[in-house]
């Protein structure tokens, strides 16, 4: 087994107490369920016993009492099974939330080395098998005590039917480790084989177009299907341990009862033990030997925390760093923006190195720069999407990191070059960022300022027209995600390169909606269009992740790199 999966249970360690968090309540429900289980469970033995030899004697007191056992018993089990159900859901629940707090936290879409298919499967099928590890331990824990219980009970009959039952716990604790591990490896290894089919599908799907044209869908099948054999050896790995496990515990299991009733029957021959002890024993040696029947309980242990590893892997992913999630209010007013020696690193360097500017209130200001330089960085950090690693970032003298997460959503909107529409239709999409879901009267007129309200008019249902059936080109996504940062009414807009695929009136129109003398808003635009550079009262001018230029178009475009940043994009 490799050396880095040993370290399985410490990393999965987060997420399950994530999941038990999530399912306090219920989980603490199935708990006491399972000790009621567990005490009338060990009680049943000594009932028995006293119950037989109450009918040789005519009395109905234990035989009473054994039967209010057996129906607390039934009562307890049922309320576990009930129970457990609903831990496993919340527990899944909480795990998702978790894994999906941090994918739309993270600056990219989701971390590089992980496709698509890959993320869907870690957040629906890891998440739902991390999720049953909490009433599986649960029930290891109260297996324990069952088997303590059933321990005690033979020891106080007889020391020596303990000590036959003792003998066997090694050889069974090796075997369940020895298991566990395989398990657990060959499940991470099914998963990876699973995924990696996910992915290619869902890559297929995406290039479908190409696929048909290219005319190599035989290939495409091939690729896609070629983890197939690794999935089907790992699979059948993985079953065959759970099988070994199996018919090895049952062996061992039978060997040990055997040899436990063996042992009591010789002490019923000599004396030592009466007819009715040895029904005691036969009952106590089976809650002896929980220990060992729970394979199920091993199995689901040993995926439970290979899935919740990798959940965490997807976790603990490097990015760059998210605002703080403290409470200050926003300030009043819109203030200005001001950023001190603002630094943020990548992978391959700084993507914002030292940056120091203030971007005045109520004023359009443009970001320009080659590719790469830093300008949707730029953008990320003004608006509080992420933190910088080193520097502040202040709004009328309030860092932006220690504003409340809801307020300082209401106060930048963003609109990006590749939208993302969310909602039911048209206008669900353009309301999404409204707190209240807004009213149609907001939408339209968002709508009217991104130059959009015509050709959504135009579609099949106009703005009741469902997204998934709505033929928008890009330019017009790219309207309905300015319609949205619109909407929020935000004292900061910031469009990001969202005006790539507007015609120069569309362009105009937005630009004046969004620098609208009436309304007290900033703007701040990420551009490659020197029309829209022009307009600006102020132009940033980012070059290598630093500050180049500061000042207005008609005096930046005198020099020659400027100019070309112009060239290059018309």
């Amino acid at each position: 087994m490799p050396a880095g999966n040993l370290g399985d249970a410490s990393r999965a360690r987060p997420v399950i107490i994530e999941a038990l968090r999530g399912s306090s309540w219920m989980a603490a429900l199935l708990l006491v369920a399972s000790l009621v289980g567990v005490g009338t469970t060990l009680v049943i033995p000594d009932l028995t016993s006293s119950a037989v030899g109450a009918l040789s004697d005519g009395r109905q007191g234990p035989v009473l009492a054994l039967g209010i056992a057996l129906t607390i018993g039934v009562v307890a089990s049922a309320t576990g099974v009930w129970t457990s159900a609903a831990v496993v859901a919340r527990s899944a629940a909480a795990a998702r939330r978790m894994l999906l707090d941090r994918l739309v936290s993270l600056e990219s879409p989701h971390p590089r080395q992980f496709g698509n298919g890959d993320l869907v499967g870690r957040v629906i099928s890891d998440a739902q098998t991390a999720g049953a590890m909490v009433p599986s331990v649960i029930s290891a824990c109260c297996g324990l005590v069952t088997a303590a219980g059933g321990m005690t009970g033979l020891a106080l009959l007889d020391l020596r039917l303990a000590a036959a039952y003792t003998v066997t716990v090694p050889l069974a604790t090796y075997l369940s480790n020895r298991n566990l591990r395989s398990v657990r490896v060959l499940f991470q290894q099914y998963r990876r084989a699973q995924s990696e089919i996910s992915t290619r599908i869902v890559e297929a799907l995406h290039g479908a177009a190409t696929i048909r044209a290219a005319g190599t869908l035989d290939r495409e099948v091939t690729r896609v299907l070629e983890p197939l054999p690794d999935l089907r050896r790992t699979g059948t790995a993985f079953w065959s341990t759970q099988a070994r496990l199996v018919w090895q515990t049952a062996v061992l299991t039978g060997t040990l009862e055997v040899t436990v009733l063996a042992v009591a029957g010789v002490s019923v021959s000599t004396g030592r033990l009466t007819v009715a002890d040895m029904v005691a024993a036969a009952g106590y040696v089976a809650l002896a030997a929980t220990l060992f029947r729970r394979t199920d309980v091993i199995g689901v242990m040993a995926a439970g925390t290979a899935a919740a590893r990798r959940i965490a892997d997807v976790i603990g992913q490097e990015s760059t760093p998210l605002r703080s999630m403290a409470g200050a209010p926003l300030p009043a007013g819109c203030g200005p923006i001001t950023l001190h020696q603002v630094t943020v690193l990548g992978e391959a360097g700084p993507r914002l190195d030292g940056i120091t500017v203030e971007i005045a209130p109520g004023r359009l200001t443009v970001v320009v720069g080659r590719a790469g330089a830093g300008k949707s960085t730029f953008a990320s950090v003004v608006g509080g999407l992420i933190s910088p690693h080193s520097g502040e970032v202040r709004l009328a003298g309030v860092l932006v990191g220690s504003i409340r997460p809801g307020h300082l959503n209401r106060f930048a909107a963003y609109a990006f070059e590749q939208p993302r529409l969310l909602g039911g239709t048209v206008a669900d999409a353009i309301a999404y960022g409204i707190p209240d879901g807004g009213s149609r009267a907001q939408v339209e007129r968002a709508a009217r300022a991104a130059a959009a309200h015509e050709f959504i008019c135009e579609l099949p249902l106009g703005y009741d027209t469902p997204l998934g059936s709505a033929p928008l080109s890009g330019g017009q996504t790219q309207r309905i995600g300015i319609a949205r940062a619109i909407a929020q009414d935000a004292r900061l807009v910031i469009v990001d390169d969202a005006m790539a695929g507007l015609d120069s009136l569309t362009e105009e129109q937005v630009l004046r909606s969004i620098t609208e003398p009436s309304v007290e808003r900033t703007a701040l635009v990420i551009t490659h269009r020197e029309s829209v550079a022009a307009r600006a009262d102020t132009v940033i001018w980012l070059d290598g992740g630093r500050v180049r230029g500061i000042g207005r178009h008609g005096t930046l475009i005198n020099q020659d790199d400027y100019r070309r940043l112009f060239a290059r994009s018309s």
